[in-house]
C-alpha cells in the first residue's frame, strides 16, 4: 500500500516547520509528500527545499504559475499524487505520531473507502482549547451508500481524511470546471468525503489523531460545534440560512451527478442525496416560519404541520431529527 500526502501551501513559514517535523515522526512513514504551493512570498518554500533533502521519503514541490486558491491548490496537488491511498495535509496543524498507522489499520480492517478521524482544538501555541473537530462521539464504519454522517456532526475538515486512490480519481473527474459558488460552500473536502461514502465504507473514529491549530487566518472553515445553550438561541433567521444552504447543496449534488451513465451508483447516491438536501431545505423553511409566528395558536400550527409533514423523522432520510422536535415543542410554549 502506496500512501501519498497531499498539502498545499501558501504563506506558510510560522507553523510549517512543525507540521513537516509531524510528518517525519509518524510510526508508519508515508510514501511521499506531494506539495503545492499557490505563489508564497514568505520562507515557505525555501523550508519546503530544505525539507525535501533531508527527509526520508520523496518530496515534489510544485510551483503554481497562478494563483489558484486554497480549494484548487488542494486538488492541483492531489492531482500529482501517486499513491493508492492518499491524505490531505494542511500547512500549519501537527499530526499525532500515530495518526497513519491507527488509519491505515482501520482501513485495511473495515475495506473503508475512507477514514475521518477526529482532531483536537488548539490556539497558535498548541494549548488545547477543549473540543475537537471533527466531532465524532464514537468510532464506527458505514456500510456503502449510507446517506447519513453516523457519528459525525459536523463539517469533516480536509486533514482528517484518509481515501483510496479511486474515490480522487472520481471525485477529480467529477470536480472538473468546478464553479466557484459550490467551491466556496464545499471546499476540497466535501467533494471527497461524498464521492467515498458512494464508493466503499466511510470509517470514523472519535480518537484524535491531529492538532488542529486555529489561528485566525486558517484558510479552512471549519466552524467551532454549536454549545446546547447556542442552539437552543437559534431561530428564524439561523433556520432560514440553514435553509439556504440546504438548497444551494441540492444544486451542487445535482451537479455532481451530471458525469457519465445515468445508471452509475455513484449518481444515483449523489441523486440521493440531492432529494434528501431538498426536504431538509423545505423543512428548514418551515422551522423558520414557525420561529417568525408571534402567537401561541399560530405556533402550535406550524408545529403541527410540521409533525403531519412528517417533518421530525431520522435526518438521513430526510427529517430534522426528534432533538429539533423536542427544541421547536418547548419553543412553541415559552413565554416571548
Amino acid at each position: 500500500m502506496k500512501l501519498s500526502i497531499a498539502m498545499a501551501t501558501y504563506n506558510g513559514a510560522k507553523f510549517l516547520p512543525q507540521q513537516l517535523d509531524s510528518l517525519v515522526a509518524q510510526s508508519v512513514l508515508p510514501d511521499e509528500l506531494i506539495v503545492s504551493d499557490d505563489g508564497s512570498t514568505d520562507d515557505t518554500i525555501a523550508i519546503l527545499t530544505q525539507f525535501q533533502e533531508c527527509a526520508p521519503f520523496p518530496v515534489r514541490i510544485r510551483r503554481n504559475v497562478e494563483r489558484l486558491g486554497y480549494v484548487r491548490n488542494f486538488l492541483e496537488a492531489l492531482r500529482l499524487c501517486s499513491g493508492n491511498v492518499m491524505a490531505f495535509c494542511d500547512q500549519d496543524d501537527v499530526w499525532h505520531p500515530q495518526k497513519l498507522a491507527v488509519v491505515l489499520d482501520a482501513m485495511h480492517r473495515h475495506q473503508s473507502a475512507i477514514v475521518i478521524h477526529a482532531s483536537t482544538v488548539v490556539d497558535e501555541a498548541l494549548s488545547p482549547q477543549g473540543s475537537t473537530l471533527p466531532s465524532i462521539n464514537r468510532s464506527e464504519t458505514l456500510a456503502r451508500g449510507n446517506a447519513g454522517d453516523g457519528p459525525m456532526h459536523s463539517f469533516p475538515l480536509g486533514f482528517c481524511l484518509v481515501f483510496r486512490r479511486d474515490v480522487a480519481e472520481e471525485a477529480l473527474r467529477r470536480l472538473a470546471d468546478y464553479p466557484e459558488q459550490y467551491a466556496f460552500y464545499f471546499g476540497h473536502e466535501i467533494p471527497i468525503y461524498l464521492t467515498a461514502k458512494a464508493m466503499g465504507p466511510s470509517t470514523y473514529l472519535a480518537q484524535p489523531l491531529a492538532f488542529y491549530r486555529r489561528h485566525g487566518s486558517n484558510a479552512s472553515r471549519g466552524a467551532l460545534p454549536d454549545s446546547a445553550r447556542s442552539r437552543l438561541r437559534q431561530g428564524a433567521q439561523e433556520y432560514q440560512d440553514f435553509a439556504k444552504h440546504q438548497y444551494i447543496r441540492r444544486e451542487f449534488l445535482q451537479w455532481m451527478a451530471r458525469v457519465g451513465d445515468p445508471k452509475d451508483p455513484v449518481n444515483g447516491f449523489f441523486r440521493d442525496l440531492s432529494v434528501i438536501s431538498g426536504q431538509h431545505a423545505h423543512l428548514l423553511a418551515r422551522r423558520a416560519d414557525l420561529y417568525r409566528q408571534a402567537t401561541l395558536r399560530k405556533r402550535i400550527v406550524a408545529f403541527s404541520t410540521l409533525v403531519a409533514q412528517r417533518g421530525y423523522r431520522n435526518r438521513a432520510a430526510g427529517g430534522l431529527g426528534v432533538r429539533s422536535m423536542a427544541k421547536d415543542l418547548w419553543s412553541v410554549f415559552r413565554a416571548r
